[in-house]
């Protein structure tokens, strides 16, 4: 399970199918799904194809439920509006891998009065394990809220089967907020100013590569264990 957060033209959909075509040369994997806004499948469908030789077939609405992949293996590339209407026969379709590309979609499961449909519905199917291998790419992993990221890596910590590195819904953002500063020595005021910026550094780590936890290491469990910058006070 894997968060990808890389900025926008640097390739996320290549690594995502250099990911794909490693598992499948190791016979992990035949059959993934990818999920993404509907103007980006042909550009799946296309650099699957192109550069890798994986078959991408796109389809939308009933139509998800009839695709097959050939017998190889290969992509179904489709949106989610429709994986969210399909998503528990999706789960027992054989699928092995997720990609959820634009990830941030799924990003306000927490901080709101109600969290949208799709974002829980995803959370359940990963909470009950339906995929073997997820990946989630994203080039903002952080609007302007604290609440994207926290809810993009809960998604990676229940398909784990971790909770949340950040700790439970409670401590953000108040606690979070005044545990840092006592531990910077400034203000909360001025804190609160610099924490996104502070997070998408910790996000894109500092040679540009997701860094919040290492989900195998069950010690990183709280934000105490995040690195901060040495100049960032």
């Amino acid at each position: 399970m894997t968060l990808l957060a890389d900025d926008v033209g640097l390739g996320k959909t290549i690594s995502a199918g250099l990911v794909a075509s490693e598992l499948m040369a190791r016979n992990k994997i035949s059959k993934f799904l990818v999920v993404c806004p509907k103007l980006l499948m042909p550009q799946w469908q296309e650099e699957l194809e192109s550069k890798f030789g994986i078959p991408g077939i796109r389809a939308t609405g009933k139509e998800l439920l009839e695709a097959e992949v050939p017998e190889g293996g290969g992509a179904i590339i489709t949106t989610y509006q429709s994986a969210r209407m399909y998503l528990n026969a999706l789960g027992q379709a054989g699928f092995e891998m997720l990609v959820l590309d634009e990830a941030h979609k799924l990003r306000n499961l927490y901080g709101t009065n109600q969290s949208p449909q799709v974002a829980q519905q995803f959370r359940e199917a990963l909470v009950n394990r339906m995929f073997k291998y997820v990946l989630m790419l994203t080039a903002t992993p952080i609007h302007n809220r604290l609440w994207d990221i926290y809810s993009l890596v809960d998604l990676l910590a229940v398909a784990r089967g971790h909770q949340n590195p950040f700790g439970s819904e409670g401590i953000l953002p108040g606690p979070l907020l005044r545990t840092t500063a006592r531990r910077r020595g400034i203000s909360i005021r001025r804190c609160g100013k610099r924490f996104v910026p502070l997070f998408m550094v910790i996000c894109r780590g500092f040679d540009g590569r997701m860094r919040i936890c290492t989900f195998q290491n069950e010690s990183c469990n709280s934000i105490g264990s995040l690195p901060l910058p040495k100049n960032w006070n």
